[in-house]
């Protein structure tokens, strides 16, 4: 639990767009020690007027997550609902590369444990981590569902395309 009252599986509700329509995330780990990092997880699935449970919230399938901030939540636009135990571990296969000087490179895990010197593959093929703004996801969850444009920055979001 960070010390602003943010803790993972908590469920929120992600601020309503256009005619009202929203849906839901969650919180799917954290990073760091500043309390304020965060992976998030939208699931798929878009609401209009009606309120599911937190368990169907929660069986539905995440469709974008990143590393992100705690704004929206912190400051009340993303609602939180409730604390529901994850679905599936969509990060712990998750792997990033990390520069250590020019040219030589690490692998982490999500929570920035190393787990070994990369390979040239690893240099490769693994992203960076990557920390993106929650309103980006909000945007992406808008642009899934063709209430905005889908902006090819938003494919890094997509959780088939996480890195592992």
């Amino acid at each position: 639990m960070s010390g602003r009252g943010i803790r993972v599986g908590d469920v929120f509700r992600l601020m309503p767009y256009g005619d009202g329509r929203h849906g839901y995330g969650q919180v799917l780990g954290s990073y760091g020690t500043s309390g304020g990092h965060f992976y998030l997880g939208c699931f798929q699935t878009e609401y209009l007027g009606q309120e599911p449970t937190v368990d169907e919230v929660v069986a539905d399938v995440v469709a974008l997550a990143a590393l992100s901030l705690d704004a929206l939540l912190y400051h009340g636009h993303w609602v939180q609902l409730a604390n529901a135990p994850l679905a599936d571990d969509l990060l712990s296969r998750a792997e990033f590369k990390i520069a250590t000087s020019p040219g030589v490179y690490v692998v982490e895990d999500v929570d920035g444990n190393v787990l070994r010197a990369a390979t040239a593959a690893d240099a490769a093929l693994l992203p960076y981590r990557n920390v993106v703004a929650p309103i980006r996801l909000q945007h992406a969850f808008e642009a899934l569902h063709g209430a905005r444009e889908w902006l090819t920055d938003y494919n890094e979001l997509r959780v088939s395309t996480l890195p592992h």
